[in-house]
């Protein structure tokens, strides 16, 4: 019933959007154009997001052949916007894998049937999850291969005996996949050494080391190195990057501490800048953005104003133009998206010393660590939880831990409580994904 339901949503979502690029304007399309058109992948400075690795651009080439195919070349060529629409299916197509995915992991980490289809459910609908599915941009298709490959690493790591070849290349690839869509797709390549590392501890097979650890760094190398050693080539960097990126992926660059507020969580400040009454002008203007837990939090749970409040995006032109969303609906989602992260806290507290997560635990602390760097080093547009939407299932598996464990010790009506606010929050989350996928919006000025 929730697949129907998130499928149904998400049609709703892409047929109201009122723009061909969906729910993303970083001009991602720019570098699939230019491969189309020269057949030959961008290089990094032909266009503002062709700094990035290939993955995108190559995937996005075959979704914009298919609405070539649809639609004939010629009417592609005189309204290029049509493609726009295919070149969205790919983040589709990604949301599906990162949902599916993740149930794979509910049920590798063996929770109960009632656990893993509460997981399910609100993994289909959880608002940034469900708003990127209908958009241009790398990061969704990124969240995908690295929960693909987080289910891969688990894998391996609860496998006690003898690794098969096949198992090491295909972490390796997936490895390589994840490295070739952006930078921070490295983080599942450092992941994988340290549990190649702490698994030969466990198992004291030295051997370990050089049998997996030199075929998983052979494969991810062969398949996603190509851009950082052409970067290398061209600007004695490997990292390029346009704009502010850039800054994120210096080391020793300065930190913007004064920028940002680790302490505050303004949520009436919140409720304002989404109501009718907002101020004018950019996110990234506004004081409530400088709240680190309130900005993440507030984009895991809604869309804190982007889409549905006009001229937040700050391009010329209103592309994203006012919805009539009441703001109790998104801030009820967004206080009752403050009791997961409350049972990912006690489900983490209470499984840490566990061999099982700690997969978990190494991915989520060298991504945390990596993107605090990351945002710190710039002064613009460096808060946005997309950029580590692929930990979800490491939240989703600890709050769903959290919640067992209040039934495994017999907290009674506590467990009735949480497990009542979480399914309300499900059906939250689809009351205002809906309002959300219907509301009328004004036609865009450009």
């Amino acid at each position: 019933m929730f697949i129907v339901l998130g499928v149904l949503l998400r049609i709703a979502l892409a047929q109201n959007c009122p723009v061909p690029w969906g729910y993303c304007y970083d001009q991602y399309h720019e570098g699939v154009i230019f491969l189309w058109a020269n057949q030959r992948l961008p290089p990094s400075d032909v266009c503002w997001q062709c700094y990035h690795p290939p993955i995108f651009y190559l995937a996005g080439a075959f979704f914009f052949w298919l609405g070539r195919l649809r639609h004939g070349a010629a009417a592609v060529d005189s309204n290029i916007y049509i493609a726009y629409n295919y070149l969205c299916l790919l983040s589709i197509t990604s949301a599906a894998l990162t949902t599916y995915y993740t149930y794979k992991m509910l049920r590798l980490y063996r929770l109960s049937t009632k656990y893993w289809v509460l997981g399910l459910a609100l993994t289909l609908i959880t608002p940034c999850l469900f708003i990127s599915s209908w958009g241009i941009e790398a990061d969704i298709v990124l969240t995908a291969i690295m929960t693909i490959f987080l289910y891969q690493i688990s894998k391996y790591y609860f496998i006690r005996g003898h690794v098969s070849i096949k198992q090491l290349i295909t972490l390796g690839l997936v490895c390589g996949l994840a490295m070739a869509t952006k930078y921070n797709g490295l983080l599942a390549l450092i992941c994988a050494c340290i549990i190649v590392l702490i698994r030969s501890i466990r198992t004291h097979h030295v051997q370990i080391i050089f049998r997996d650890g030199i075929i998983i760094l052979m494969c991810a190398f062969s398949l996603g190195s190509w851009k950082y050693i052409d970067n290398i080539k061209k600007y004695n960097d490997p990292f390029f990057a346009n704009g502010t990126a850039s800054q994120g992926f210096t080391i020793g660059t300065k930190y913007y501490w004064e920028r940002y507020s680790f302490c505050s969580f303004p949520l009436e400040k919140l409720a304002h800048e989404m109501g009718p009454s907002a101020t004018p002008g950019k996110l990234t203007k506004l004081d409530i953005y400088r709240s680190v837990p309130l900005t993440l939090h507030a984009m895991t749970w809604s869309d804190m104003g982007f889409f549905s409040v006009g001229g937040r995006h700050g391009s010329p032109g209103d592309m994203y133009p006012r919805r009539p969303i009441p703001v109790w609906l998104p801030m009820t989602v967004i206080v009752l998206g403050l009791f997961p992260p409350v049972l990912a806290f006690l489900g983490m507290c209470v499984t840490i010393l566990r061999v099982q997560v700690f997969p978990l635990i190494i991915l989520a602390v060298i991504t945390i660590t990596s993107y605090i760097h990351w945002f710190l080093s710039q002064s613009d547009w460096a808060l946005k939880t997309k950029y580590i939407l692929f930990l979800w299932p490491v939240f989703l598996i600890f709050a769903l831990f959290g919640l067992r464990f209040l039934e495994v010790k017999h907290f009674k009506l506590s467990h009735f409580l949480f497990t009542a606010i979480m399914w309300l929050l499900v059906i939250i989350c689809h009351w205002y994904m809906l309002v959300f996928s219907l509301a009328q919006v004004d036609t865009p000025t450009g």
